[in-house]
């Protein structure tokens, strides 16, 4: 049992010697400054526990620290990614509005729609899967294709694209059929389908990487 005690006494004083400047502050918070560190030398075995709490408190108040730095990351990235997507559904609105504005031709109409389905779902499924959460997400651009008159056949072929995505360079593809469509109506949706749950992967920044590859 000494053997036990004495090497339990070495190890925090070994503690203490390695965190001597970090204690220093806690004992002297404490009061002890003037006689705490020097009480390790000379009554070892009283210094336990004035140390020893001391020394847990460090590490406690340190690990907090760590956590709270953490948390504090976490939420500035969720802050930056929420502006993303911000940014990318005001710039989208003002494009589709214009796009809106100057189409007459119902058949180009449902050609954006359609597009717009198999972007948005490409990028969705981009991992070879579309999960529920996400399909709630692409429940409007969806929606508002099954509302329009286009033909039944595609409204299939858009409804078989969520058990089913399109690779992204074959929904890229179908813009050829919008003529003089602005590009950036697209690349700012698949940044509102990427960052639309509040995070933004390495795997969903792929997706506009390959966007900006293919339309260098």
């Amino acid at each position: 049992m000494k053997s036990f005690f004495d090497k339990a006494v070495a190890k925090i004083k070994k503690d203490v010697v390695e965190n001597k400047e970090d204690l220093k502050e806690n004992l002297k918070t404490a009061g002890y400054i003037a006689g705490g560190v020097a009480a390790i030398s000379i009554a070892p075995v009283a210094a336990v526990g004035i140390v020893g709490g001391l020394a847990v408190k460090h590490f406690v108040d340190k690990k907090k620290a760590q956590d709270d730095a953490a948390n504090a990351e976490v939420e500035q990235q969720k802050a930056e990614i929420s502006l993303k997507f911000e940014e990318a559904k005001k710039q989208f609105i003002e494009l589709y509005s214009a796009f809106n504005d100057n189409c007459n031709d119902d058949d180009v109409r449902e050609n954006m729609l359609f597009t717009l389905a198999a972007i948005a779902t490409a990028t969705a499924g981009y991992d070879g899967h579309i999960s529920d959460d996400e399909k709630s997400k692409l429940a409007t651009i969806i929606q508002s294709a099954q509302d329009s008159n286009m033909a039944q056949r595609r409204k299939d072929r858009i409804n078989d694209f969520l058990n089913h995505p399109p690779k992204l360079q074959e929904a890229i593809e179908s813009i050829n059929a919008i003529p003089g469509c602005d590009k950036n109506i697209f690349r700012n949706l698949i940044i509102m389908i990427s960052c639309c749950d509040g995070e933004y992967s390495e795997e969903e920044r792929a997706v506009l990487t390959t966007w900006d590859t293919l339309n260098a």
